[in-house]
């Protein structure tokens, strides 16, 4: 057994060094735990091994671990601590190490958690992210830099290769993407441009193509889901047949960026794909059928109806996907064919039905009890 003075010495040095030793044959790394709190002033004894493994283990206290290759080199060093439950958790610096003895990853935990700024150098062998396009253009090894805030990624997420040009740049709050990510060609040029809000990408994707000087925008989303146009033809004539534009299912996340791994963020779809915007419809002989705008799958504002001949069928307006207003009807002969009104898709007020010949064949008022004032045989119309 050590003196009691020695051990006092040792601890008022503020260093008690515990080393857990494996057996010759484990393969295990090393665990190495120093302990660098200075002891508080007064005579302390630590006489026995049950007084300096409760010193090692007192809370509040960090301690460094060191895990070490089979060569006996150290691979990763961090300090630790005890939290509320008595677990001991990372706390303090983190640092893992190549086998040339080269910082490779660092940052700081708090409890447990990452937080600050994180750095992590990457090559073909701890990711494959850098296989592919663009990093593939770019000289290895790559520094993936990054903040956290309370072990969720937090801030710009910037990745350089190994002649300091940037490659990419994530911008993220609270853990998803937010704001702009962009992309770097290795002669510094912006190559691709992308925004997202909370995590859903919105706006205009740009992407710099083919030699071109400016970038061109190849995609448009709102809220998530991308604009789309439908184009078809008729069969037969091979005139065309419609032309709308849709908003395909909302775009969500499906694994978030992962900055340990490089490993960038995906998405997948969900939902189903909405009219927005333009549409339009041509009869098979090339007039335009129909004309009108709809939003998120609802019909809205003016919409125009034709006859395979040029005439003008129908028109009217839309207002949260239901008729609403005035709305008119003709003949293929011109001749106007109805007149009535709508409130929120109802029949309202006074209607009046005309014949090819333009004689009057019906009239009513909807809303109340009023009868026709005159009513004969109405034409069959088809409204829409």
């Amino acid at each position: 057994m050590k003196s009691p003075q020695r051990n006092k010495a040792r601890l008022a040095a503020g260093v008690c060094t515990l080393l857990l030793t494996p057996l010759a044959h484990a393969e295990s790394p090393v665990l190495t735990s120093v302990l660098n709190e200075p002891a508080e002033a007064g005579v302390v004894y630590v006489s026995d091994e049950p007084t300096l493994a409760a010193a090692a283990s007192a809370p509040g206290r960090v301690e460094i671990i060191r895990e070490r290759f089979p060569d006996g080199k150290v691979s990763v060093e961090r300090e630790v601590t005890l939290d509320e439950n008595e677990n001991y958790v990372n706390h303090g610096e983190w640092r893992m190490f190549d086998r040339q003895g080269n910082v490779s990853a660092e940052g700081r935990y708090h409890y447990g958690k990452r937080v600050g700024p994180w750095q992590r150098w990457h090559n073909a062998s701890t990711s494959k992210t850098v296989k592919s396009f663009p990093f593939n253009r770019f000289k290895g090894p790559f520094l993936s830099q990054a903040t956290y805030t309370d072990g969720v990624l937090d801030g710009a997420w910037i990745i350089l290769d190994a002649d300091n040009r940037k490659v990419m740049q994530v911008s993220i709050e609270d853990g998803k993407r937010h704001d702009v990510t962009i992309t770097w060609s290795p002669g510094g040029d912006i190559i691709r441009q992308q925004a997202y809000e909370h995590g859903v990408p919105v706006g205009d994707v740009l992407e710099l193509r083919g030699g071109a000087k400016e970038m061109e925008r190849i995609a448009t989303y709102l809220d998530g889901r991308k604009l789309v146009e439908k184009k078809a033809n008729h069969p037969r004539t091979r005139n065309k047949k419609l032309v709308e534009s849709y908003l395909e299912p909302k775009t969500v996340l499906k694994n978030a960026d992962d900055f340990w791994t490089l490993t960038f963020a995906e998405y997948e779809l969900q939902g189903e794909a909405v009219r927005h915007g333009l549409s339009q419809h041509w009869h098979p002989n090339g007039q335009l059928e129909q004309q009108g705008e709809y939003r998120m799958g609802e019909k809205v504002g003016r919409f125009t109806y034709w006859h395979a001949n040029g005439q003008k069928r129908s028109e009217g307006a839309y207002a949260d996907d239901k008729q609403d207003g005035a709305w008119v009807w003709w003949h293929a002969n011109g001749q106007k064919a109805a007149i009535g009104h709508y409130a929120g898709g109802e029949l309202v007020d006074r209607w009046r039905w005309w014949g090819e010949n333009g004689q009057l064949a019906k009239q009513k008022a909807y809303g109340d009890s009023t009868i026709s004032v005159a009513e004969r045989d109405a034409p069959r119309l088809n409204l829409y």
